[in-house]
């Protein structure tokens, strides 16, 4: 069993969501009746494990930080590569995962490539890590790197999906720590990152897309504007 607790800012534990769909347009019954089932990113690569845990976040609503988006992209994941080992200054083992969709549609930004990477951000346990006399991680391979559902975005080989794409900071070895291997410096110098990890990102099935803020579908058309600048 694999057991994840993430403390973020001074908030720890598990978010609670509800979504008001009063807003939203009608969804035909035939679309009601989808049942919609979250992506497992184990299944793409062996070498990822998927945990349990959360993240306390100031809002799950992407409109709110809107303005952070760079980019919106939909298209197919092709790609879910091994994740990259690094330790935080704080010590805590953090791995993020390149994943590489294909670019059918662009809805906010001008990208020139067929291919678009962005970076799911993981965990990984460097002995018995614990912050005070909470545990932060157990109970799985230290060699693999954990995503926690409530924390990153899930993903599998082949779906289709919309993400909005923001760009992360310039990695330093000096404010965030350091890496295994000076290759991957390059790679972590500069990435991007789903804004508001899995409520950034839409599995699309029908034309609908689905995450854990809208399990009963949200039109492809109002996705699209959500990073939008009013």
């Amino acid at each position: 069993m694999i057991i994840i607790i993430l403390v973020i800012g001074i908030s720890l534990g598990l978010l609670v969501f509800s979504f008001n769909g009063s807003n939203e347009p009608n969804i035909s019954e035939s679309t009601k009746n989808l049942v919609y089932i979250p992506s497992n990113i184990t299944k793409a690569n062996p070498n990822i494990l998927q945990g349990s845990g959360g993240s306390s976040m100031i809002t799950t609503n992407i409109e709110d930080i809107q303005h952070k988006i760079k980019y919106t992209i939909q298209g197919k994941v092709l790609r879910v590569d091994d994740p990259i080992r690094w330790i935080s200054s704080n010590s805590l083992g953090r791995c993020n995962i390149p994943v590489t969709i294909s670019i059918d549609n662009i809805h906010k930004g001008i990208i020139d490539y067929e291919t678009f990477t962005f970076h799911v951000e993981g965990f990984y346990t460097l002995g018995n890590l614990r912050i005070g006399d909470i545990p932060i991680l157990s109970d799985y391979d230290d060699k693999k790197c954990v995503v926690p559902v409530g924390y990153s975005p899930q993903v599998e080989i082949g779906e289709e999906v919309i993400v909005h794409i923001t760009k992360g900071g310039v990695f330093s070895t000096e404010i965030f720590g350091t890496i295994y291997d000076e290759k991957d410096l390059d790679v972590l110098s500069s990435y991007y990152y789903v804004t508001l990890g899995p409520y950034g990102k839409y599995k699309i099935q029908n034309d609908f897309g689905y995450n854990e803020n809208y399990p009963d579908g949200k039109l492809i058309s109002q996705i699209q504007i959500e990073s939008t600048v009013n």
